[in-house]
């Protein structure tokens, strides 16, 4: 043991850590709960120095819950060694709104306060947060029992995006985690009600630039009873999940999820891609000249069509139609919306529709 350092709220009451987080010169900022004299509390955030823990800044902000057997609050560093805290809190007149307070490396300082909910009384109950390779803060969480994922500016805190995903039988949904993937994707994970088989784990995409519902991927047991996402790691070309899944002789059993990518695309389950109905198609592949593409909805409604780098940078919108029916066809000569000729490579095609999304590689050559 190197040093210990204990740090408690004015009132000497019951305080709880939650999160940690080391910054570039491996000084330790630490966030939690400190209970007050008058029944309230506060979110109680310190930075402590690396060498012997002793307190470089301390902040406290009004508005924390007073249940410490609940997580609320969560850190995220940022460059130049600023930190910010996501947090739950509570007002009366929004119910519960979601918290960013960014704190400057050198003393503690407020750089932005930010408190942002939906419209009305309406409970947004953040349950995780994650900083993505831009510096944009992703928080995912629960709003009228769908799952809430917000972007916001890591710079001001500004409101980037606000999605929600409500899984098919339109009940209760949950996520608890978020993660930057593959090509930039943004990640949730938690849980959706499935008709016949209580919670399944599940996991969502969104669109990194509007926050549009991209994918999602449920698991169930095979016992018809609760499973649950509540944290996701990423790699270069898969996304990891961890939760329980539950079991009649073993109860809760700790659950290991591994998705593919090709790409920036999640890769399909080769039974479900065999039974599903094509509306994209690419050809000739490899791209010499340029290409047909033909795509359509399995049912009316709009359709879009879009082009990607392998690193998930959407190049060019190929096809955005209100409405479509049937299949309908446009050509491609490999060239941007610019009109420049695109570099050899592999880039993918996302065809969005009233059914889902599907996508399509093409490789193009010189």
């Amino acid at each position: 043991m190197l040093w210990t350092r204990t740090v408690g709220g004015a009132a000497g009451l019951d305080d709880r850590g939650w999160d940690i987080v080391v910054d570039s010169r491996s000084d330790a900022i630490v966030t939690g709960v400190a209970l007050n004299a008058d029944g309230t509390a506060d979110f109680l955030t310190c930075k402590l120095d690396g060498s012997d823990g002793s307190v470089i800044w301390s902040r406290s902000l009004p508005g924390a819950g007073t249940n410490l057997e609940e997580r609320t609050q969560w850190l995220v560093p940022c460059e130049g060694g600023d930190v910010v805290l996501g947090a739950k809190i509570w007002t009366q007149a929004t119910s519960y709104d979601v918290l960013l307070h960014r704190f400057a490396s050198e003393d503690g300082e407020t750089v932005f306060h930010e408190q942002y909910g939906a419209d009305g009384a309406v409970a947004d109950n953040p349950r995780g947060m994650a900083r993505d390779a831009a510096g944009n803060l992703l928080v995912a969480g629960v709003r009228r029992g769908d799952f809430m994922v917000l972007k916001f500016s890591g710079a001001d805190g500004g409101i980037l995006w606000d999605s929600v995903y409500d899984g098919p039988p339109g009940w209760y949904d949950a996520a608890n985690a978020v993660i930057e993937g593959p090509g930039g994707i943004v990640v949730a994970g938690g849980y959706r009600t499935g008709e016949e088989t209580s919670w399944d784990a599940a996991v969502v995409g969104f669109d990194a630039a509007d926050g549009a519902i991209l994918w999602e991927r449920s698991f169930d047991a095979g016992t018809g009873q609760a499973d649950e996402i509540s944290l996701l790691a990423a790699g270069p070309e898969e996304i990891y999940a961890i939760g329980y899944a539950y079991a009649p002789d073993t109860d809760c059993d700790l659950l290991s999820l591994r998705y593919g990518f090709e790409g920036s695309a999640l890769a399909e389950d080769p039974a479900a891609e065999a039974d599903r109905p094509r509306t994209l198609s690419i050809g000739p592949n490899p791209v010499r000249a340029g290409t047909m593409i033909r795509f359509g909805a399995p049912v009316p409604g709009p359709v879009r069509l879009a082009l990607f780098g392998a690193d998930g940078r959407r190049i060019l919108d190929l096809a955005s139609r209100p409405r479509a029916e049937g299949m309908s066809q446009i050509w491609w000569d490999g060239r941007d919306r610019r009109g420049g000729r695109l570099p050899p490579g592999a880039y993918f095609l996302r065809l969005d529709h009233p059914g889902g999304s599907e996508t399509g590689r093409i490789v193009l050559v010189e």
